[in-house]
């Protein structure tokens, strides 16, 4: 099976009116290091999203899992990347957020998410973190709208390939490339590219309008018949309320 057929992405958008006392009944799920993280935010809108960034990956792996939701805990390596705290690691996962949107993934293999807001414009940063046929790229876009959508599309998948290696920062972006054109064009993945010691597939939609997120799957062992097969990860947007009362978050499959 291909790697991005193997890759499940779920996200939400949390409510524009929700305060921190709506979420306060959910703060037991987070562990002493957890809420010491919540605790030093002091934007309301930073404590939610970093609240319900954990709910919805722990409830998730919960499921999966076979456990309860509170049981669920987390390490990090010295990058940040989160791990099971558990010796075996029978998930890969990741977490992302920008704007109003949290998303996270999973998969049996590495596997790295970002998502941006595909309204700012980030043009300016391009010479210092693209490689120069990454800034050509953008630069053929015939909009100013269309180019800041090709720059969130490549930023992301950089982001995904750093947070899926979990080596953040010290990965200067402009290192590396990754593939811009997709092999069938749409939401199609890249073919397998070579970065670093790992072969990675990618992958790159839009959950929304205003919203641009891409996937890097450790794509080792996949077979040359396979590799520009058109295929599609699972994609899912879950309803926020249902997941804070623990119901059922198989909703809106894509």
């Amino acid at each position: 099976m291909h790697p991005i057929q193997q890759a499940e992405v779920y996200w939400l958008f949390v409510p524009t009116d929700w305060k921190v006392r709506d979420l306060e009944a959910h703060l037991d799920l987070l562990d002493a290091e957890e809420r010491a993280v919540y605790e030093r935010y002091r934007v309301d809108r930073k404590k939610i999203e970093f609240l319900l960034g954990r709910v919805l990956l722990k409830r998730l792996l919960a499921e999966r899992l076979g456990c309860e939701v509170a049981e669920v805990r987390f390490v990090k390596n010295d990058y940040g990347k989160l791990f099971l705290n558990r010796e075996a690691q029978p998930i890969q996962f990741n977490l992302t957020h920008s704007g109003q949107l949290i998303a996270c993934a999973f998969a049996p293999l590495l596997i790295g998410v970002d998502v941006e807001e595909a309204q700012k414009d980030y043009l300016s940063v391009m010479p210092t973190v693209f490689t120069p046929d990454e800034q050509d790229y953008v630069r053929q876009a015939t909009t100013s709208e269309l180019q800041i959508k090709a720059f969130c599309r490549i930023w992301t998948r950089k982001e995904a390939y750093v947070k899926a290696v979990g080596k953040g920062l010290s990965i200067s972006p402009d290192s590396f490339a990754v593939p811009i054109f997709d092999t069938y064009g749409g939401n199609a993945p890249d073919m397998v590219e070579e970065t670093g010691v790992h072969r990675w597939a990618y992958y790159t939609c839009q959950p929304h309008d205003d919203y641009v997120l891409s996937l890097a799957v450790a794509a080792d062992h996949v077979e040359a018949a396979v590799e520009d097969a058109e295929v599609y990860p699972m994609l899912r947007e879950l309803d926020p309320y249902e997941l804070l009362h623990f119901g059922n978050t198989n909703a809106k499959a894509r």
